[in-house]
């Protein structure tokens, strides 16, 4: 007959197994070391307006800052020249050792997951800024599924062209080279006026702190839920009614 007791015993021993593990673990001090420094290190791609620019400037600064002052700390902004320059983030030469917070354009997703513990704090929909046939693909966003939107774009009978970034975007708008941009509607604010369509695809924009850094995380997390509230609308509402009038 089998003991009653063997089943609580067997879930003590694991417990207990786990405990004497933990204890062995070094102790997480990434968020100590934050506060002993003085400075949180804000790592960034070199231009994402209007959430990212150089000089510390842009929507995602501002929030970076906020973060770091709920810490007790400045913001050190440092611009990651590689960020961006191909499609494996492996080959863009983001070192931990020189990254608190890595702000600039990151969605949460499988992807930034790999890496990083990321933190969201706005939502955001894709959709067609201006109209077909030809449209460009602006997704400059780590974790954005380019294979997906590109698909989605194809799947309406649309010519794709691929584009890196919003002055890119916005002057092949104006040479004619592309007649609409799918792209995430935080970045209207540096696109040309166009007619809106959305997609009816979403992302969540996010902060991202690297794997195993818990404490500083759990830090990062509270101060963002604080800060990410009084960030400005992406596009004003009395903009909103004069181009879905359009």
């Amino acid at each position: 007959m089998r003991s009653p007791y063997r089943g609580s015993l067997l879930t003590f021993l694991v417990g207990l197994a786990l405990l004497l593990l933990a204890r062995e673990l070094p102790p997480d001090l990434s968020l100590s070391r934050v506060q002993e420094a003085g400075v949180l290190r804000v790592c960034h791609p070199p231009s994402l307006p209007p959430l990212i620019e150089r000089e510390g400037r842009g929507q995602e600064a501002e929030l970076a800052r906020r973060i770091a002052k709920a810490l007790g700390v400045e913001a050190q902004f440092n611009l990651q020249a590689g960020w961006g320059l191909g499609q494996d983030p492996v080959d863009w030469g983001l070192r931990p050792e020189s990254c608190d917070l890595l702000v600039g354009g990151v969605l949460l997703g499988r992807e930034t997951q790999q890496l990083l513990s990321p933190l969201p704090y706005r939502k955001s929909q894709w959709g067609l800024l201006g109209q077909g046939p030809r449209v460009g693909l602006l997704a400059p966003f780590w974790g954005a599924d380019r294979l997906a939107l590109s698909e989605w774009l194809e799947a309406q009978g649309y010519q794709v062209e691929y584009l890196d970034d919003p002055a890119g975007a916005g002057a092949a708008l104006d040479r004619g080279e592309v007649t609409g941009l799918l792209t995430l509607e935080v970045l209207r604010p540096a696109l040309p006026s166009l007619a809106w369509q959305p997609a009816g695809l979403e992302a969540e924009l996010a902060v991202g702190v690297w794997k195993g850094r818990t404490t500083l995380k759990r830090a990062v997390s509270k101060a963002l839920a604080q800060a990410a509230q009084s960030l400005s609308p992406e596009v004003p509402e009395g903009q909103r009614r004069r181009e879905s009038g359009r």
